[in-house]
Order: C-alpha cells, then sequence, then structure tokens
C-alpha cells in the first residue's frame, strides 16, 4: 500500500513514542482531527497499527482509546554480506528484530554466485516469517563495493533479478552505506558526517545534510582503497598496498593487544596503520568539507587507542584554522543489518 505523507507522520510519531492517542497524534504531527481519526482507522483497518492496551483518562475526563505501531506489519528482512560471514534478520517499525541468522559467506566468481546464495537466503527467510503469521514488504541488503574485485558489484542487476524471484521489493546497496544512513538516522537533527568502519575491510559512508552520498556510480567512500604502502600486500581489489591491507580487524586486533601489553613494535604498527587512516581521513574532510567523523571498528575498548594518532595526523594534514571532531565507538555489527532493512522501512516513515 502507498502510504500518504500524514500516515507516514503518524506512523513516525508512533514509532518515536508509543502509544499515543489520537488526540496525541493531532497534536504532535500538525494535522486536523477530522484528518488524523480518518488515517488513524485505515492504518488499522491496513494492519500498520493497533489499539494498544487499555483506555486512558484524556484532559476532559473522558476515556481515550491509545495506538501502537503493529509488531508484525510491516516487516523488512535486512541483509549484511560482509567477506567472511552473511547476517540476517527481520525488523519492524518499532525496531524489534523478529528473528535472525547467520551464515559463512560462500566465495564469489561472479555476481550470479551472490545471485543464488541471496536467493536462497531470501527463500529461507520467506518461508520462516510465514510460520510466524508475518508478511515481508520487502529486503534490503547491504554488499562490499569490491566483492568482485575490479569489476565492483551490479546493485540494480541484483536487485531487479531478486524481486523478480521473490514478488516483492529489493534493494541492494553498498553495506557501509547502509551502516552509515542507520547512524545518521539517530542523529536529533540533519548532519553532515564521514562514518568510518573497520571490519575485514575498511570504508566510509559519507553523510551530506542528513542524506547518503552514493557517488557516480554507487561507489563513494572507498577510501580503504587508497594508495598507502608502498610495494604492500596484494588487495581483494587487485592493486597492491591498499590502505585496507594495514587498517583492518585481522592485522590490528593482535597488535592492540600486545600493544596494550608494552610491546613498543606492535604500537609502532598500530600508530604508523592509525596515521595512514588519519591522512586519508583528512583528505576527505578537506575534499567534502566535512568536519565530523566517526570511526566505528570491531576492535572494541582497545580500538580508543587508535583515535591520537588518527587524530595526530589528521590535524598535520588539513588546513590551518580547520576544526573537525573524530570520535571512536566500538562497532556493532547488528547495525549493519538494521540499515538494510531501513533501506525498506524508511518508506512507511516521514523523514
Amino acid at each position: 500500500m502507498a502510504l500518504t505523507e500524514n500516515e507516514r507522520r503518524i506512523l513516525s510519531q508512533l514509532a518515536l513514542a508509543s502509544p499515543l492517542s489520537k488526540r496525541d497524534i493531532t497534536g504532535r504531527g500538525g494535522m486536523g482531527w477530522a484528518t488524523a481519526v480518518k488515517l488513524i482507522t485505515r492504518l488499522e483497518e491496513q494492519g500498520y497499527v493497533v489499539p494498544y492496551g487499555n483506555e486512558r483518562q484524556n484532559q476532559a475526563g473522558k476515556s481515550a482509546t491509545v495506538y501502537a505501531l503493529s509488531p508484525t506489519k510491516p516487516a523488512a528482512l535486512g541483509i549484511d554480506i560482509e567477506y567472511v560471514r552473511a547476517r540476517l534478520n527481520v525488523r519492524n517499525l518499532s525496531n524489534e528484530c523478529l528473528f535472525e541468522s547467520e551464515r559463512a559467506t560462500p566465495q564469489f566468481a561472479t555476481p550470479d554466485d551472490l545471485i543464488e546464495f541471496l536467493d536462497q537466503l531470501l527463500c529461507d527467510a520467506v518461508a520462516r516469517v510465514a510460520r510466524q503469521g508475518l508478511t515481508l514488504e520487502g529486503a534490503g541488503i547491504g554488499v562490499p563495493s569490491h566483492l568482485f574485485g575490479r569489476e565492483g558489484v551490479p546493485y540494480i542487476r541484483i536487485a531487479e533479478t531478486l524481486a523478480l524471484r521473490s514478488g516483492f521489493p529489493v534493494t541492494v546497496d553498498n553495506n557501509i552505506r547502509c551502516f552509515a544512513a542507520c547512524i545518521a538516522s539517530q542523529e536529533k537533527m540533519p548532519v553532515s558526517m564521514l562514518v568510518v568502519t573497520i571490519r575485514s575491510g575498511i570504508g566510509v559512508g559519507i553523510v551530506i545534510d542528513g542524506k547518503i552520498y552514493q557517488g557516480e556510480r554507487g561507489c563513494s567512500g572507498e577510501i580503504g582503497h587508497f594508495p598507502a604502502v608502498q610495494n604492500g600486500a596484494r588487495c581483494r581489489c587487485g592493486k597492491t598496498g591498499c590502505l585496507e591491507t594495514v587498517v583492518n580487524r585481522d592485522s590490528l586486533a593482535n597488535d592492540l593487544e600486545a600493544a596494550r601489553n608494552g610491546n613498543k613494535e606492535a604500537w609502532q604498527r598500530v600508530s604508523d596503520a592509525a596515521r595512514m587512516l588519519g591522512k586519508a581521513i583528512a583528505s576527505m574532510m578537506l575534499v567534502l568539507d566535512i568536519r565530523r567523523v566517526a570511526v566505528y571498528a570491531e576492535l572494541g575498548e582497545l580500538g580508543k587507542m587508535l583515535l591520537d594518532p588518527i587524530q595526530q595526523a589528521a590535524e598535520e594534514a588539513v588546513n590551518p584554522g580547520f576544526d573537525f571532531d573524530i570520535r571512536y565507538e566500538a562497532l556493532d555489527a547488528e547495525v549493519y543489518v538494521l540499515g538494510a532493512a531501513q533501506l525498506v522501512l524508511d518508506a512507511f516513515l516521514w523523514r
């Protein structure tokens, strides 16, 4: 069902604060009483909102039914394909996880291999939600841009093929952008920021005035493939010495642990890698005039050790007087899946 702007406003209000009465919704949504009553009734008939609990007293002393989002509709499937594992879950507008699963990511020789794997995941998910009495409104899928090296990922073709097979809308995008969209949606006001993620690879989600910048071919934010080390290791993209060959979860984890225990050589390797990342971040900040950066890494609290050398290298690289803020947080991989599901759920919300 195509929702009107006011219907999306109502669902957004209930997502932020629930339960609400019709009068609450009228005041918060800036719409007339008759309009609110009509739309809430329609949303209830369509299964998107439900009466919630007992009635409460309003200011006039009369009882007023309160409403909440349906726990089962809309339901959206989110899938995150990482180089080593694939996560999926089904979520509703209340951000409740209705079920989840995880599988090892196989090696994909071609995009068709990826399509077959995703099709299997979709079929399994559809069967699972049917047993739970749910109906999927669509699927959002996050995929690394360089899964096939220089060839890249044909997002649109994959999405169209899977939509034809599944019978519901499918959106495919870069998984870093899915993560960044989720982080940006948690901000109270639209912001411009760089969301840097460190897993088995490294990438950047570029947020400009609250919106994700995709680039001409959907390949924005590939900071991990900046040249960083002369005659360095071969990267999955086909080049050698890319930034993500030295800045990644696997290469940093052991060195961070050793550095914490006083190993000076390990700390030097960590510091060198962090400074490379800081210079790359500085380049992006200068080009885009974005001054807020959030670094998320699957390195837990140890990852905070990266922050000082990142900050120092960035300060040395930017123009004098270019103020910026860089923060570090441990990466929660579930945010990737949530961001993928939001590719579907955002159609039901007013931003």
